[in-house]
Protein backbone atom coordinates (compact mmCIF):
# COMPACT_ATOMS: atom_id res chain seq x y z
CA UNK A 1 0.00 0.00 0.00
CA UNK A 2 2.84 2.38 0.79
CA UNK A 3 4.38 1.69 -2.62
CA UNK A 4 1.07 2.34 -4.38
CA UNK A 5 0.49 5.56 -2.44
CA UNK A 6 4.06 6.68 -3.18
CA UNK A 7 3.41 6.31 -6.91
CA UNK A 8 -0.05 7.91 -6.81
CA UNK A 9 1.00 10.87 -4.65
CA UNK A 10 4.37 11.43 -6.28
CA UNK A 11 6.35 11.33 -3.04
CA UNK A 12 7.67 8.65 -0.74
CA UNK A 13 5.24 7.09 1.71
CA UNK A 14 7.01 4.85 4.20
CA UNK A 15 5.50 1.92 6.05
CA UNK A 16 6.60 1.61 9.65
CA UNK A 17 5.80 -1.74 11.23
CA UNK A 18 5.35 -1.14 14.94
CA UNK A 19 4.86 -3.79 17.61
CA UNK A 20 1.18 -4.25 18.58
CA UNK A 21 1.77 -3.00 22.14
CA UNK A 22 3.34 0.20 20.84
CA UNK A 23 0.50 0.70 18.36
CA UNK A 24 -2.09 0.23 21.12
CA UNK A 25 -0.26 2.70 23.41
CA UNK A 26 -0.04 5.27 20.61
CA UNK A 27 -3.77 4.99 19.93
CA UNK A 28 -4.58 5.43 23.62
CA UNK A 29 -2.22 8.40 23.87
CA UNK A 30 -3.98 9.97 20.88
CA UNK A 31 -7.28 9.72 22.75
CA UNK A 32 -8.78 6.84 20.78
CA UNK A 33 -11.45 5.11 22.87
CA UNK A 34 -10.73 1.62 24.21
CA UNK A 35 -13.46 -0.03 22.11
CA UNK A 36 -12.20 1.58 18.89
CA UNK A 37 -8.60 0.71 19.80
CA UNK A 38 -9.66 -2.93 20.20
CA UNK A 39 -11.27 -2.88 16.74
CA UNK A 40 -8.20 -1.27 15.13
CA UNK A 41 -5.97 -3.85 16.80
CA UNK A 42 -8.16 -6.71 15.54
CA UNK A 43 -7.84 -5.32 12.01
CA UNK A 44 -4.08 -4.91 12.50
CA UNK A 45 -3.75 -8.55 13.61
CA UNK A 46 -6.03 -9.86 10.84
CA UNK A 47 -4.04 -8.01 8.18
CA UNK A 48 -0.75 -9.30 9.62
CA UNK A 49 -2.11 -12.85 9.19
CA UNK A 50 -3.07 -12.15 5.55
CA UNK A 51 -6.73 -11.63 6.32
CA UNK A 52 -7.09 -8.96 3.64
CA UNK A 53 -5.13 -10.80 0.97
CA UNK A 54 -8.06 -12.11 -1.02
CA UNK A 55 -11.32 -10.67 -2.26
CA UNK A 56 -14.39 -12.87 -1.85
CA UNK A 57 -17.28 -13.04 -4.30
CA UNK A 58 -19.43 -11.40 -1.63
CA UNK A 59 -17.70 -8.05 -2.24
CA UNK A 60 -19.43 -7.74 -5.62
CA UNK A 61 -22.74 -8.75 -4.08
CA UNK A 62 -22.46 -6.17 -1.31
CA UNK A 63 -21.22 -3.33 -3.53
CA UNK A 64 -23.44 -4.10 -6.49
CA UNK A 65 -20.35 -3.78 -8.72
CA UNK A 66 -17.03 -5.55 -9.16
CA UNK A 67 -14.28 -4.67 -6.67
CA UNK A 68 -11.42 -2.43 -7.76
CA UNK A 69 -7.70 -2.68 -7.05
CA UNK A 70 -6.24 -0.54 -4.27
CA UNK A 71 -4.19 1.27 -6.94
CA UNK A 72 -7.40 2.40 -8.64
CA UNK A 73 -8.99 3.40 -5.33
CA UNK A 74 -5.91 5.39 -4.29
CA UNK A 75 -5.74 7.20 -7.64
CA UNK A 76 -9.43 8.08 -7.46
CA UNK A 77 -9.12 9.39 -3.90
CA UNK A 78 -5.59 10.84 -3.99
CA UNK A 79 -6.70 14.16 -2.53
CA UNK A 80 -7.93 12.38 0.60
CA UNK A 81 -4.41 10.99 1.12
CA UNK A 82 -2.68 14.36 0.77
Amino acid sequence: MADVLSRVLGHSVDYLDTPPGETRATLFAAGVSPWLTDIVMELYESSARGGAARVSAQVSELLGRPPIAFRQFAAGHADAFR
